[in-house]
């Protein structure tokens, strides 16, 4: 598989030592899905220019950002503490970033009063499987901890407009919270800024780590997620920046300026023990849409680790992914989306240690596992079952795990691993059953059959379940 160009040249995806750790991970989200978007009609549909297109685009691009001053905007942080949130606010200003397709768009809420506001350092970025989220590379002429920014989109991506609000910014920054707190796998939101304070219009961008803490799976360990805790970056990304030095939002040379401070720690200090490479699940049985004739990570993965290709699957990417998505929910009440794109898989190079970690913390929460946990705290603005979401709790259950995990993502990668590795699907499908049944699974309430969104685009934006009528096949109904 041919890498990308110039200055942002990346290792071949046939594996060798000779990886890099970030231009991987690029390279996989953006050529490594041939195959693995054919679950609806709307699944293909990007509205966005060649140029930013993941696909298509350039190798990288820029994203003008803006400084927002003190009472112009409202500058937002998790609990989660991170040094990458001082890249962006300094308690009083802070930048906010503005995808170029954004500003654009002539009917961009806040657009005029924006435009007079001092522009701040450009970011260079590289698009995501999404389109929307950008692995972030330099903010101005200074490299930075790599990280990820998810920007306002008032374009359709699939099947709904990407609009990024204060309310879907103060969920993620929540869910975030609670996944963290429950020790789970994820790549948090730390932090993110609103533009305006208009309650329904208002949008802004949101911070999200690239370091995961996980738990791996060995060579030598049973089913499941592991029993070894292995640091990862949240814990470890290093004290934030001194506010007290914060200097003037695009002074470059001053190393306590926003968007030039050094976030967090060296790769190797922080992640000792962490399997070093990150694709999206997605990437472990999508073809390569620039080389089709390349195997697939996963049979090379398969190959490296020497392992039965039927037992590798089960036990490092079903079972763990299955089990992650009933924790969730048995213990913090969300409900987790873990399809190709929001579920990631770590790896070695040997593919001997791995580990499934989620992204993406825009999920549904049922306040009745919360209640009955014990968990009485704040809820967030959106997405609450029974609240603002008035399908049952069996539904929207079905809709992620069923739907999303089970027929989203399970159902191609078996499809792929019969094709390349023959594996019979009735075997990770038994594993993903059996996964299920050990977290738990049966202490989730669940309909008997599969709900979906209904076929429609609405105007509003607004969706409805409907009920497939087929039995699930990944879990016991």
């Amino acid at each position: 598989m041919s890498g990308m160009r110039g200055r942002f040249l990346a290792v071949a995806m046939i594996i060798d030592g000779s990886w890099d750790r970030w231009r991987s991970w690029q390279y996989a989200e953006r050529y490594l899905g041939a195959g693995t978007r054919g679950y609806s009609r709307f699944s293909t549909y990007l509205d966005i220019g060649d140029t930013y297109h993941p696909q298509h685009g350039a190798p990288a691009f820029a994203v003008p950002s803006f400084v927002v001053p003190a009472g112009r905007g409202t500058f937002l942080r998790s609990g989660v503490e991170s040094a990458l949130t001082d890249l962006y606010g300094d308690g009083e200003n802070f930048l906010l970033p503005v995808h170029p397709e954004a500003l654009s768009h002539a009917g961009l809420f806040g657009r005029e009063s924006l435009l007079t506001f001092e522009r701040g350092p450009d970011l260079l970025v590289v698009p995501s499987a999404n389109a929307r989220t950008v692995f972030v590379e330099r903010i101005g002429e200074r490299p930075v901890e790599p990280h990820f920014v998810k920007l306002h989109y008032p374009k359709r991506v699939s099947r709904f407009t990407r609009r990024l609000r204060r309310p879907v910014i103060a969920l993620h920054l929540w869910v975030a919270e609670q996944l963290m707190a429950a020790g789970l796998p994820v790549l948090p939101e730390v932090a993110g800024g609103v533009l305006g304070h208009h309650e329904e219009d208002s949008w802004g961008f949101m911070i999200r780590e690239a370091h995961p803490r996980v738990t791996t799976v060995t060579d030598t360990q049973a089913t499941g997620r592991g029993d070894t805790a292995q640091p990862g970056g949240r814990a470890d990304t290093g004290p934030p920046g001194d506010r007290g030095n914060a200097g003037t939002i695009g002074d470059h040379g001053n190393a306590g300026t926003l968007g030039s401070r050094d976030a967090g720690t060296p790769d190797d200090q922080r992640d000792a023990g962490t399997p070093p490479y990150v694709v999206p699940l997605f990437a472990l049985y999508g073809g390569d849409v620039r080389r089709p004739g390349d195997p697939t990570l996963m049979e090379q993965l398969v190959a490296r680790s020497g392992e039965d290709a039927a037992g590798w699957l089960a036990r490092r990417v079903v079972a763990p992914v299955v089990g992650l998505w009933v924790e969730a929910v048995l213990r913090t009440g969300c409900a987790l989306e873990p399809h190709g794109q929001n579920a990631l898989f770590a790896f070695d190079g040997d593919g001997d240690r791995t580990a499934i970690v989620y992204r993406d913390c825009a999920v549904y929460i049922d306040p009745q596992i919360r209640r009955d946990l014990g968990l009485y705290g704040d809820l967030p603005p959106i997405n609450v079952i029974s609240r603002d979401i008035a399908m049952p709790r069996e539904h929207v259950f079905s809709l992620t795990f069923d739907s999303f995990l089970a027929h989203h993502a399970l159902e191609r990668l078996a499809q792929v691993a019969e094709k390349t590795l023959g594996v019979a699907p009735e075997v990770l499908r038994e594993a993903a059953r059996e996964a299920f049944t050990a977290g738990g699974g049966a202490g989730v309430p669940l309909p008997a059959t599969v709900y979906y969104y209904d076929d429609l685009l609405r105007p509003d934006g607004k969706w409805r379940l409907v009920d497939t009528g087929r039995r699930p096949t990944w879990r016991c109904p």
